[in-house]
């Protein structure tokens, strides 16, 4: 499974030394984040790097009033639904389609609404999207944009409608935008989960190609249902989905409260104070990034002085999570379906053993310590074992 850089505010330059130090990736650009001449000039500079770009079109909310995001062409000047899924799709399609041709593009993402609880329209209308779409998106892949709210993906009986009627779409994969419950960064509850993956599985039992958007490291886990990529990136509302992002005039200030540091071995997160508790303990070094994660980001804070004396800044977080998650990502999958679960449920395990040890110092991850999703994450694996292992099992490559 690959990682995408899914951009947000201030991630240009964190893209483009990414970019360069993994020797290749794609980056999902923002027209929220980008004028268009920032997504041309930035595309260039991606490519020449070697990576590939795409543009999600955010079109989750078309009543969103976030002015950077309205201000390109793309955007409807109003909307009313049976108008504009006649006529004003159209315009919509063909000025996205200029501005990917702008770009350079790798693949088209075909615009999709938000699937809110009670609006079971929504299936009618991204059936015309994708179709209309699928009609003037020429020379490249097409990925159909699933946009769910999180009552949808609990309703097991409506995800399996979704799936229905995805089959029958043009296209050669599907671009996966789940809403987080409560706007929560990490999700605890076990239906949410299991649902979502049973879901993706299915989606890759059509024998076409899955991207999760706006994911953080609890959603590794879909490796598990043969997922393409996941995408995240340096802030909260890039790594979980909310339409209050398009109706927002800046970043949250309470993003830059605090610096963390992501232990890859325990898919937990530390404010540099625990780190300073743990220093003291004398187990600072069993939250050093192990099995290959190691990279000069983080390297800072394992060098022998107390973690908050050193040059930690939050350029190096973001760098050190996103570069973990990339590695994350690829060793996700394994030969097999059963190789898959069994290499990621021992991964759990080990989190869990760390995870004891360093509370008995008192060094904790607060709400980002995933001793708390440990079990949701153990429950999402019995139930995909349960419903699509069998299939997995045997379309595995």
């Amino acid at each position: 499974m690959q990682l995408f850089l899914q951009l947000g505010h201030g991630m240009m330059t964190h893209c483009k030394e990414l970019i360069k130090r993994w020797g290749g990736g794609t980056v999902i650009l923002s027209p929220r984040d980008l004028s268009l001449a920032q997504i041309t000039e930035l595309s260039a500079e991606i490519k020449k790097l070697g990576g590939d770009v795409c543009i999600d079109p955010q079109f989750y909310d078309p009543r969103a009033n976030h002015h950077r995001l309205t201000h390109h062409d793309f955007w409807p000047s109003s909307y009313e639904t049976n108008s504009f899924l006649e006529e004003g799709i159209n315009e919509l399609l063909a000025s996205l389609g200029a501005m990917n041709s702008a770009a350079g593009t790798a693949f088209y993402i075909i615009p999709g609404l938000l699937y809110e609880h009670g609006k079971d329209e929504w299936i009618f209308a991204q059936d015309i999207i994708v179709k209309k779409a699928s009609k003037i998106f020429e020379g490249k892949e097409l990925f159909a944009t699933i946009a769910l709210s999180s009552e949808v993906i609990n309703d097991e009986a409506t995800l399996e409608q979704i799936l229905e009627v995805a089959e029958t779409w043009p296209v050669d994969g599907y671009y996966i935008v789940p809403e987080h419950p409560s706007s929560q960064y990490l999700v605890e509850n076990p239906i949410w989960l299991s649902n979502l993956l049973t879901f993706l599985a299915g989606l890759k039992l059509l024998n076409k190609k899955v991207i999760v958007g706006y994911a953080n490291h609890q959603l590794l886990i879909a490796g598990l249902a043969n997922v393409d990529a996941i995408a995240s990136g340096i802030w909260m509302n890039v790594r979980s989905f909310s339409t209050k992002k398009f109706s927002e005039a800046e970043e949250g200030a309470t993003s830059r409260r605090a610096t963390w540091y992501y232990c890859p071995h325990t898919f937990s997160e530390y404010k540099i104070p625990f780190l300073d508790l743990a220093h003291r303990s004398g187990i600072l070094n069993q939250l050093r990034p192990i099995n290959g994660m190691a990279n000069e980001y983080s390297a800072p804070l394992f060098s022998g002085a107390i973690p908050s004396s050193v040059a930690y800044t939050e350029t190096k977080a973001f760098r050190h999570y996103l570069d973990s998650l990339w590695k994350q990502a690829s060793a996700s999958k394994m030969a097999s379906f059963n190789d898959s679960v069994n290499a990621y449920s021992m991964r759990l395990k080990s989190a869990d053993d760390f995870l004891s040890v360093f509370h008995s110092h008192g060094v904790r991850g607060q709400g980002r310590d995933f001793s708390s999703f440990v079990d949701t994450n153990k429950a999402a694996i019995s139930q995909l074992i349960k419903s699509r292992g069998l299939a997995l099992s045997m379309s595995w490559k």
